[in-house]
This record gives structure tokens, sequence and C-alpha cells, in this order.
């Protein structure tokens, strides 16, 4: 279970669990990468039932919507030039 006063700053940056090891972004990264596409995650945690993440992306295609991921110029990976 995760207590109440440590779920209401787990998406922060730099937050982790003692002696995890790391450096405590990978929740901060997977919330932008869902607010970036418009979506919304949760945690619930209790002694009975565990601890659960539930992610919430629209179902329309991103070629539907606007902003500025969409607006913007093609980028093009490979070797630089």
């Amino acid at each position: 279970m995760i207590p109440p006063d440590v779920r209401s700053r787990l998406f922060d940056p730099f937050q982790h669990g003692a002696g995890s090891g790391s450096v405590g972004l990978g929740l901060f990264i997977v919330r932008q990468i869902v607010e970036g596409h418009e979506g919304e995650i949760e945690v619930r945690s209790n002694a009975t039932e565990g601890t659960t993440f539930t992610l919430r992306l629209p179902r329309r295609p991103a070629r539907d919507r606007e902003g500025p991921l969409l607006d913007g110029p093609a980028i093009e990976a490979g070797p630089p030039s």
C-alpha cells in the first residue's frame, strides 16, 4: 500500500520509494506523456487490494486532434547529415 501522503506527490519529479535505487523520474515521465495525449492517470492503493494505476487515453485518432504536436513541422529521425 502506498500511504496517502506519498501518493499525493507520487508523480512529482525525483520522488521514489526508499531503497528503490531509481532516480524518481519514471512516473513523472509517464504523467507527462499521458497528459500530452490529453489523457488521465490515476492511482488507487489500499491494504486489501494493493496498488492499481489506471491510464485513460482518448480513442480518437491523433490526426483528428488539434494542438502543437500536430501543427508543427515533421520531425525525421536518422543519422546527422
